[in-house]
């Protein structure tokens, strides 16, 4: 059962379902409380994520067994717990569960159009985990671009099932305070891009002996690990500068809430990159990638501010 866990990733699970449940509850159904998805349709959506992203997980266990036994020899579930075989299985299992749970839901709403949203993504993880992820960096934007889906979905969703839910927002908010509130969300999606991107990248730094060995061609391989640190230097100076940016914001429109917990990001975001500065070792790296999903679990968390502004 530990094992069952660890390979579908339960920790990184839960924080993806705290993430849909905060964009529904305490962002899109508080400013847009028309909003058309039930309780019962949000957890079939919820369960659809889950189960394509648990899915994601085990086939890239799969296909990284023999750079895992390098990388992390303590931590390969795929042939040292459960054999190849069962879990192709559990992959089939969950992939169609979650597939047909969301291409069900947008049939049941009449969203036709979204069932794309489903295949691509169950689609992606796969291609990803077969090829994408041994090219540089194009794996690492495709796995950023799905975990900023996952709030993009929610709101998506529900906002679809209620045309009047902008024209009731805007009389109940005002122009200013809804304007702030699009600022944020799109805020969230690239804050959540970005410290993905970035993690991605690093992760592969910390990998890159098991990637050599596999013939991957990942930026460190490519670029050497000093060129790929500068790469995710300049790209947490300009998540920094943009987090910055967002709290400059709060500040003109006195959310002092939202504001501190900007700042927080911002302080947690420089001091990652104080010690990136300095970072050789793979026990640095690793210890600046979980600093990383520090600082999204403060970002994920910070979404249900919404309901103090």
């Amino acid at each position: 059962m530990i094992s069952f866990l660890k390979l579908i990733r339960y920790q990184n699970l839960l924080m993806v379902l705290l993430t849909m449940i905060l964009t529904k509850y305490a962002l899109v159904h508080y400013l847009f409380p028309q909003a058309g998805l039930t309780n019962f349709d949000f957890a079939l959506l919820s369960m659809s994520v889950l189960f394509i992203t648990a899915g994601g997980y085990i086939v890239n266990d799969i296909y990284d067994v023999d750079v895992d036994k390098i990388n992390k020899p303590k931590k390969v579930i795929v042939t040292a717990s459960i054999s190849k075989r069962n879990a192709w299985v559990l992959y089939s299992i969950f992939s169609l569960i979650g597939l047909g749970l969301g291409v069900y839901l947008s049939i049941d709403k009449h969203l036709y159009n979204y069932i794309i949203f489903f295949i691509a993504t169950t689609l992606g993880l796969l291609v990803y985990s077969v090829y994408f992820q041994r090219i540089p960096l194009i794996g690492n934007v495709l796995i950023a671009t799905l975990c900023a889906f996952v709030i993009y979905v929610t709101k998506v969703f529900d906002l679809s099932m209620s045309g009047e839910a902008f024209d009731n927002a805007f009389e109940k908010l005002g122009p200013i305070k809804l304007s702030f509130w699009l600022l944020l969300y799109y805020f969230f999606l690239r804050i959540s891009f970005g410290i993905t991107l970035i993690r991605e990248i690093l992760k592969d730094i910390e990998d890159i002996n098991g990637d050599y060995n596999g013939r991957y061609q990942t930026l460190p391989i490519l670029l050497g690990i000093k060129r790929t640190r500068n790469l995710v230097i300049f790209l947490s100076i300009l998540l920094f500068l943009y987090t910055i940016l967002a709290a400059w914001a709060s500040i003109h429109f006195d959310f002092l809430v939202v504001t501190y917990t900007l700042f927080g990001i911002s302080l947690l975001l420089l001091s990652f990159i104080y010690k990136i500065w300095s970072a050789n070792s793979k026990k640095e790296f690793s210890q600046l990638s979980n600093l990383l999903k520090i600082i999204m679990l403060l970002g994920i968390l910070s979404i249900g501010l919404f309901k103090f502004i």
